[in-house]
């Protein structure tokens, strides 16, 4: 399901902003990231998808909803 060059690219306020190239950056991104929490966490930012062949090729984390929605060219 998840293109073989997929990127991540993180929010700036992250403990590890940047950007992540392939499943197993991102997929170890999410692990380290979630780690310290017992508990599930409520986050609320926002997710530019792209996809690419059918596949997940590209994660954008924003830090607000209304940040992903302008970075697309949208207006609430």
């Amino acid at each position: 399901m998840v293109h073989p060059e997929f990127e991540l690219q993180t929010a700036g306020r992250v403990t590890s902003p940047g950007v992540y190239r392939g499943p197993e950056q991102a997929r170890r991104f999410f692990e380290d990231l979630l780690e310290p929490f017992e508990e599930a966490v409520e986050n609320r930012v926002g997710h530019v998808w792209t996809v690419r062949e059918g596949k997940l090729a590209r994660l954008e984390l924003y830090p607000r909803r209304e940040d992903a929605i302008e970075a697309v060219g949208l207006r609430k």
